[in-house]
């Protein structure tokens, strides 16, 4: 079976600060991956080396078994979209305009699937209308919306949830996990311990830059792990019994 994720004993550091350390994975047919972990443990690191914005050695990270590295920048753009935790738009810009970013020749199938999306996030607004004029969770929407539109098989999502209430969290998670039943790899970092239980199919805990634990949720997000993990005292309350 084709490997989707490959790390091999990964590590990575800022001015000598350990951020990532000996992180070594296999993903095969898991299409929704949530990372957790504590802040600081390395959720946005590793993120940032899956997206191609943090360089790494050869021989470490391979996607579809093929070293990130080795990948020209214009084919790894094909197979990979990305959502940062936090961005910042210096510039006015329509929503549009915004959307099509990026995009060299824009045909026809482009403004569908961008209309597709915005409609799906719910986030049809006047097409002119200045994207900063949004709220923080208006613009989180547009930024997902747009990651989806490119149609990659591959969408990393740095806390996709942050500046979004609970309806919309809800909402984007359900978008993203239908995706990945379309047959998209969705990674997201996530701090909703809950949600990822939900959602994920895969789990990758990491603690102190490095994996704490890994696996489907029924196996990472126990009592034992959750607690060691946080140092924090919790209780696994039992779904059935919590009547929604």
């Amino acid at each position: 079976m084709k490997e989707i994720i490959k790390l091999k004993k990964l590590s990575y550091s800022y001015k000598n600060k350990n951020a990532l350390k000996n992180i070594s994975l296999n993903i095969k047919n898991e299409k929704f991956i949530t990372i957790l972990g504590p802040n600081g443990s390395g959720k946005t690191t590793l993120l940032k080396i899956l997206a191609g914005i943090l360089k790494t050695q050869s021989d470490t990270v391979y996607f579809f078994n093929k070293d990130i590295n080795k990948y020209p920048i214009k084919d790894f753009s094909k197979i990979i979209s990305y959502v940062p935790q936090f961005i910042n738009l210096p510039f006015d810009i329509d929503i549009i305009d915004f959307m099509l970013l990026g995009k060299q020749k824009i045909k026809e199938k482009d403004l569908s699937e961008i209309k597709k999306y915005l409609k799906l996030t719910k986030s049809e607004y006047p097409e002119n209308r200045n994207i900063n004029s949004l709220s923080g969770g208006e613009k989180q929407k547009i930024f997902i919306a747009k990651a989806l539109s490119m149609n990659t098989p591959v969408i990393l999502f740095d806390e996709p949830n942050s500046h979004l209430d609970i309806a919309n969290q809800i909402e984007i998670l359900d978008i993203l996990k239908n995706e990945s039943r379309n047959g998209k790899i969705v990674i997201t970092a996530l701090h909703d311990i809950n949600m990822a239980a939900m959602y994920s199919d895969y789990v990758v805990i990491l603690k102190n830059s490095e994996v704490f634990a890994s696996g489907i949720p029924e196996m990472t997000i126990t009592k034992e792990i959750i607690t060691k993990c946080y140092n924090v005292d919790i209780k696994k309350i039992n779904r059935s019994l919590i009547n929604l």
